[in-house]
């Protein structure tokens, strides 16, 4: 994939969804949907002049320990929106590639996203690696030993059975 497509479906995807699921979204997600058009523009710029602004505008970050429930902690650092895109973009040129090595969706054994960009395939995509989690889950014991193999019919009276015990009456 090309530089100039990467960059506008990274563009895309944080003026759809943001870039962080932990600090509010910067105003620069808005920016990157109504000024779309000069955002991209200015990331070809940074692309072909990177020594220069890497020099003149080096990426700012936000690094701070954040609460993860009630007594946890975590270290999350949010990077400058452009840089974000930009870093996001070079990434999406590769995508592809790393997809090809990663172990697949059917051997179950990683659970994690998977990039489609295309919107019907990558919902697709989602609903095929959800109902594989789903699978796992079901095989799974609480100690998250797997369960020896059972027959369709003996899983499905399992789940009625949990279903039947934990409903509230």
């Amino acid at each position: 994939m090309q530089i100039d497509e990467a960059i506008e479906i990274s563009l895309k995807n944080i003026s759809r969804h943001g870039d962080t699921d932990v600090f509010p979204f910067p105003l620069e997600k808005l920016v990157f949907h109504d000024k779309h058009n000069a955002c991209k523009e200015l990331l070809l710029n940074m692309h072909a002049n990177f020594n220069e602004y890497i020099a003149r505008f080096p990426p700012n970050t936000l690094e701070t320990l954040t609460q993860v429930g009630y007594t946890g902690f975590r270290w999350t650092t949010q990077i400058e929106p452009f840089w974000n895109v930009y870093y996001l973009a070079l990434v999406v040129t590769l995508a592809q590639q790393i997809e090809a090595q990663r172990v697949t969706v059917d051997e179950a054994s990683v659970y994690s996203y998977r990039f489609a960009w295309d919107e019907p395939e990558s919902r697709r995509a989602q609903q095929a690696f959800s109902r594989v989690v789903a699978r796992s889950a079901l095989r799974c014991r609480p100690d998250n030993r797997p369960q020896p193999s059972r027959s369709p019919a003996h899983r499905h009276a399992l789940v009625g059975a949990q279903t039947a015990h934990s409903s509230p009456e």
